[in-house]
Order: structure tokens, then C-alpha cells, then sequence
């Protein structure tokens, strides 16, 4: 027998090895010079009612044989006995006949036998456990017995029970499916939470990633947050960031460098539950992108990328600083990239000089070949940047204030008055030589006001009136947009107080294809001897809508040419967009 505690059950329950307890009585005659039975006293002349001390029995006892629940034990207050031997006749010492031919009834070991008074041979009677009713010996067995009995039948139940269970298992899914714990309704723990995490302060982006940014850069991790709570820097236009879908982990790196042109990189990435809720914070960050309404962020252009991941977008943004303080402007090249439920952005910055997209989207390969895989998304295979227009923005075909530059460098802040287009209520600058509210053509005509806030040297004679007019076709539109132009740059013949000076135009390619082209022009008009007022006008025509823009300027607060260039351009690509 092994030592392991666990042993082949026994066909009955085994004696106590103390005390025994006789198994049935029988009055059989024995002869005084018997043998005592080991454990009893051979005078004694009544049976011994002390059952002994309690045995232990199987807590289990309907547990299948050799289990370790059969093999428990737990204290009982009922003695185990071992079930009857054959009942075979008893030798008497004083009729040796009797006991060779079988007949006659053992007497109880230890008990003095119970003899009529008028033979020593008469019949023993029977000693019944109710103090007078004969009963056989297997009656007296099966009485003493019968709670072990009760026991062992219901234990066989129960087992047959879970033996019939096991089998219905089984042939439903191919294995036993154990039931729930009563104790705890709590899940199992799913296979991946003990796999590595998703994402990780090793999925943040390293020197070495910044390397293929900017090669030769001093670069150095700067701080590191593990929640979001931590991150106190946000990417450019993106800083009041606000969503309803919150991630289920948040980390950010800044990484700096010592040079002179101040060169940084910014990295974020925020897992979420699923793959749709990712979706919908990529959505709600690109349209915060686009519209860029931080000060003093002016946006300089926008590209797609392909080959990166699922989703990705980017855009040049300028931050117009004062020159005293150091750079004239700081840029930012900012990427949005969404790889399964994994969102990555990624604000490199530059004094001056934007990063190139193509450098910066060198420094995420790395990091988003480290998450594609346990995020469910795509791997980077070949990014390929693509300029585009900047993406429209409410409302659609109009300027909108992150598209104006500052006028004087460090101070100003633009504000459309209306929010959304009102009927053209402007006069004029009085060389359109045409009333715009009412002239024929147009099948609808609008106007938006932009002022220059939040800085005090900005003339009160200043401000900007944008008015768009909708034709028919291209055809009609390009009548109009002609003939304004003809009679603006016609002015001083008509009228000899007023200087005009074209700035010829600008061409490109709007949404969709469409051409679109603007034309620049100059126009002093004089108010006296000694005084004038100077209007920076453009007239743009995309298929066909027309708009006008009307700047009234001073010799010493107006765009500069490449400014007032780029947004007659910006005008004519958002005029496509509408």
C-alpha cells in the first residue's frame, strides 16, 4: 500500500481495533474453560454495553472509490463494524457431536450463555436489544446497521447523480463543464489578461525613433506619464480636447533636444475598448484638427497617409509668436493615426521650420509595428505622405480664423462676428462699380464679418468683410467675378482720388479637382490732402461660386504680399469646398 493516504475501499467497514463489539448474541453453551475472546474479559457475565470509543468514517461516503473526498475522514458518533462472517454453528465444549455436525448456534464471543434451569442442554434463547423480543441474527445485524446502511445507499445515489450529469456533459460539449462556484459570481479571467498588455511604456516612442526624425539631434526623454491624468502636454489645436469615449489606457513621452531651434517631438497613445469607439475619438480629433481654433495657431497645409495603419491624417500648424521672445513662429507637424483600436498622435515641433511629414512619420514606424498586432490593427508596410487641401470646416466654402495670419507678429487674435453666413449688407469700398446686395446674377449672396482682437495698436478704421455669390454655372460665375474685377482695377480712371495697383494672381487646384484661381489688388483711396485709406482686395472664382474679399489696412498694419497670397489661395481652395 502506498503512503500517499489513499487506500482500495474494503468490501465492509473495518473493526475497531480497541474495542469489538459482538455481532449477534447466541445462548449456544460454552464451557467455563473457554478461551476469552482478545479484548474481553472471559469472567465477564453480562455483554458489554460501551461501544468503545468513536470512530472516524469517511466524510464521502458515496465519493467514487480511491478520490481524495473518500479518503477524508470526519469524527461520527456511530461505532464501524465490519459486516457479519458466515453464521456458523458454534462448538460445544460439552457436546463435541453438536459441533461436528454442524447443528447448534455459536455463543457471542464473551458472554456468559443464558441456560434453562433444568438442563444444561435445553435451547439457548435469544437475546433481543428491546429487552424481550426474539430476533434472528440478521434482523439484530440489520437493525444495528442500518444508519451506515442509509449512508452508503444515499452516497451511491448522490454519485450516480453526478455519473449520469458528467456523461450529459460530456456529450454536449466533449468535455466536462464543471457548474459555477456557489461562492463567487465574479468571471474567469480571459486568456489575455495574463498575455502581455497591449500597450506599454515600450510602445512610446525612443531616442532612436526621434533619430529617424532628425538625425544628429541631441535627443533626450524628457518626462514620461502612464495615465492619462498624468499628461499634462497636449499636441497642437488639440488642447481642449473633449469626448464622451475615454480610454482604457493613456500613456505620453515628450522627448526634447538642446538646440537652438528649440526641436521636441510629443507622442501619445490611448487605447479603448473597441475598434468602433476608436473610430469615433479618431473623428472627433481630426475635426478639432481642422478647425484649429487655439491662438495663435494659423494652419499652413494638411497631407493624408497611406501605408501607416487604418486611419491616418496630418497638418502643419504655425503658433505665431513675438520675435523678441525667439522665433517668429513655431511649427508643428501633428499626425493622427488610428491602428485598430490603438490611436497614436504624434506633435513634432521646430522654430521656424516645419518637419518635414515624411521625417515625422519615420519616427512612428517603430512604435505602431510594436502595437499593430495586439491591438487589431494594420502594420505599417510603406508610408506615403499625400498634400491635400486643408479639410472643410463648418461652415463649408468660408474662411475660417485659423486661416488669417496675425497682422502685427506676437499680438492679435481673429473672430468671425457671425457664426454663420448673413445677407450682403456691405456697400462696398465704392470702386465695384456695381451694388453687390442687389446686383442681378446671383442666385444667393452672403456675407461674414472677421475682426482683429487683443491687440491695441490695430487702427479702428480696420476689418475684413468676406461676401460669396452662388450662380447657375461656371459660365455666369465667370461674368461676374470679371467684370468686379474689370471695374476694381478701372477705379482711377473713374475716379482720381482713388491708387490702384494689381498684384496679379494666384492658381490651384480646389476640392474635387475643381480649377480655382484668385486675383490680388491694391487700392488707395485718398479721404484728404494728407490722408488715405488702403484696401487689400481679392476677387476668387471657384466653378461657379464667387467670392470678395474686402480688407481695409494702413500703410503700417496690413498683410505682407506673401501673406495677403496665401490667403487669396486659402480663399479660393475653401470657396471650392462649399
Amino acid at each position: 500500500m502506498s503512503d500517499s493516504g489513499f487506500h482500495r475501499p474494503r468490501r465492509s467497514f473495518a473493526h475497531d481495533t480497541d474495542s469489538e463489539k459482538p455481532i449477534a448474541d447466541d445462548d449456544t453453551p460454552v464451557s467455563a474453560s473457554s478461551a476469552a475472546r482478545r479484548g474481553l474479559d472471559p469472567e465477564a457475565t453480562d455483554p458489554p454495553h460501551d461501544a468503545g470509543p468513536e470512530v472516524p468514517r469517511p466524510i464521502n461516503p458515496f465519493a467514487r472509490p480511491g478520490s481524495e473526498s473518500a479518503a477524508r475522514e470526519v469524527p461520527t458518533s456511530s461505532p464501524m463494524v465490519p459486516a457479519p462472517a458466515p453464521m456458523m454453528p458454534g462448538r460445544d465444549s460439552q457436546n463435541p457431536q453438536s459441533a461436528g455436525d454442524g447443528r447448534g448456534s455459536a455463543p457471542a464471543p464473551g458472554l456468559e450463555p443464558h441456560r434453562s434451569a433444568g438442563s444444561s442442554t435445553s435451547p439457548a434463547e435469544s437475546r433481543a436489544d428491546d429487552g424481550g423480543t426474539p430476533s434472528a441474527p440478521s434482523q439484530s445485524w440489520l437493525r444495528h446497521h442500518r444508519k451506515s446502511l442509509l449512508l452508503f445507499v444515499a452516497g451511491a445515489l448522490v454519485l450516480a447523480l453526478f455519473v449520469t450529469l458528467g456523461a450529459f456533459w460530456l456529450g454536449r460539449d466533449g468535455q466536462p463543464t464543471p457548474p459555477p462556484p456557489a461562492t463567487s459570481t465574479s468571471p474567469s479571467p480571459s486568456p489575455s489578461e495574463s498575455l502581455e498588455p497591449a500597450v506599454s511604456v515600450d510602445s512610446l516612442m525612443t531616442v532612436e525613433d526621434a533619430e529617424a526624425v532628425v538625425a544628429g539631434a541631441t535627443w533626450t526623454i524628457a518626462s514620461t506619464a502612464e495615465t492619462r491624468q498624468e499628461a499634462e502636454a497636449r499636441p497642437a489645436c488639440l488642447g481642449g480636447e473633449i469626448t464622451t469615449v475615454n480610454p482604457t489606457d493613456s500613456l505620453q513621452r515628450a522627448i526634447g533636444t538642446s538646440g537652438g531651434d528649440m526641436l521636441a517631438a510629443l507622442h501619445q497613445v490611448d487605447l479603448y475598448a473597441s475598434e468602433e469607439a476608436a473610430q469615433q475619438v479618431q473623428s472627433e480629433r481630426a475635426t478639432a484638427l481642422t478647425a484649429c481654433d487655439e491662438v495663435p495657431a494659423l494652419i499652413v497645409g494638411a497631407s493624408t497617409i497611406t501605408g501607416i495603419g487604418d486611419e491616418a491624417m496630418q497638418m502643419r500648424i504655425a503658433f505665431q509668436g513675438d520675435p523678441v521672445e525667439g522665433a517668429s513662429e513655431v511649427m508643428h507637424t501633428v499626425l493622427l493615426v488610428r491602428t485598430g483600436r490603438a490611436l497614436t498622435m504624434l506633435d513634432v515641433t521646430r522654430n521656424d521650420d516645419a518637419i518635414p511629414t515624411e521625417d515625422a512619420i519615420a519616427g512612428l514606424v517603430g512604435p505602431l509595428n510594436d502595437i499593430c498586432d495586439r491591438v487589431d490593427g494594420t502594420c505599417p508596410t510603406d508610408p506615403v505622405a499625400n498634400p491635400i487641401l486643408p479639410p472643410p470646416v463648418e461652415p463649408f466654402g468660408w474662411l475660417i480664423t485659423s486661416d488669417l495670419p496675425r497682422i502685427r507678429p506676437g499680438f492679435g487674435q481673429w473672430v468671425a462676428r457671425e457664426e454663420q453666413p448673413v445677407i450682403i449688407t456691405s456697400q462696398g469700398m465704392g470702386c465695384e462699380n456695381m451694388t453687390l446686395a442687389t446686383e442681378p446674377g446671383p442666385t444667393e449672396r452672403q456675407q461674414r464679418t472677421y475682426l482683429l482682437t487683443q491687440d491695441e495698436e490695430t487702427p479702428t478704421t480696420f476689418g475684413m468683410d468676406e461676401m460669396v455669390f452662388d450662380f447657375e454655372d461656371n459660365a455666369a460665375a465667370r461674368v461676374f467675378s470679371n467684370r468686379l474685377i474689370d471695374s476694381l482695377l478701372s477705379c482711377g480712371d473713374r475716379n482720381a482720388t482713388a491708387e490702384v495697383t494689381d498684384l496679379g494672381a494666384v492658381n490651384g487646384g480646389g476640392a474635387d479637382g475643381v480649377d480655382v484661381s484668385a486675383r490680388l489688388i491694391t487700392i488707395d483711396q485718398a479721404t484728404s490732402d494728407d490722408s488715405a485709406v488702403r484696401y487689400q482686395l481679392v476677387v476668387a472664382i471657384a466653378d461657379s461660386r464667387v467670392s470678395y474679399l474686402l480688407t481695409s489696412v494702413t500703410d503700417d498694419y496690413q498683410f505682407t504680399p506673401d501673406q495677403l497670397s496665401e490667403v487669396a489661395l486659402r480663399m479660393a481652395h475653401r470657396l471650392s469646398q462649399g
